[in-house]
């Protein structure tokens, strides 16, 4: 009798046992799923952050090359390349920077002190670099540097479409040739980018009344040198 009624009594206490466990369990699956919740919020902020740092757009960096009077910008460091004097072409500098979008590129040759005709050094330059790419120079025009410093520029035309620009200028006792081309075309925003960031440190020597006397056939622009591959 005492073993039955023993029975009975914990059977009373069972129903009041198993609610409270139920609450119990309850508020641990609420508190473990906020838990994981909380995880996965924080997971997925990460992973936001990181593509943003990325792919976060960097702008680009100056390089100045005093030597040879000029500076320009790039999105990371540029090839150099120095090509003494041979005889035949004259000492000269390229600066060339590609990826699988864009080849920019700065080509700087020794004037030797000398004053030169500027489009007489810029025409033949510009149908030279132009075969270099498959291309041939569309119309010339009037620019000018982003410090004053005027100039030429050329389009370059492969199968009846611009493909890249080409820039000419004569500034710190050298003559430099500038050329810009991107599969994203000629409104690609770096490669205007690119040509605007050109800044020759010897302004002075820019002045259109140098440009005026004949050029030495000594000064030619080099046959054997381009900025294109």
């Amino acid at each position: 009798m005492l073993h039955c009624f023993e029975r009975q009594r914990a059977e009373r206490r069972r129903p009041g046992l198993d609610n409270r466990r139920m609450r119990v369990t309850a508020v641990r699956l609420r508190r473990d799923k906020m838990t994981f919740d909380a995880c996965i919020a924080v997971a997925f902020a990460g992973l936001l952050l990181s593509a943003c740092h990325r792919h976060a757009p960097t702008g680009p960096t100056e390089y100045a090359y005093r030597p040879w009077g000029f500076e320009v910008a790039f999105a990371s460091a540029p090839k150099e390349t120095d090509s003494p004097a041979d005889g035949a072409n004259p000492h000269s500098f390229t600066v060339e920077y590609q990826d699988q979008t864009r080849d920019f590129s700065v080509w700087a040759s020794d004037l030797l002190g000398r004053q030169v005709d500027l489009d007489t050094m810029a025409d033949p330059a510009a149908v030279f670099l132009a075969q270099q790419a498959g291309a041939t120079p569309g119309p010339k025009s009037d620019t000018t540097s982003s410090d004053g410093v005027p100039g030429r520029e050329y389009p370059l035309i492969k199968n009846g479409e611009v493909i890249g620009t080409m820039r000419f200028f004569i500034a710190s006792g050298h003559f430099y040739q500038l050329a810009a081309r991107s599969t994203l075309g000629p409104d690609d925003p770096a490669a205007k980018a690119f040509l605007l960031s050109f800044h020759a440190f010897d302004t002075a020597s820019a002045d259109p009344s140098l440009a005026s006397a004949p050029a030495d056939a000594n000064l030619a622009p080099a046959t054997n040198e381009a900025p294109f591959p």
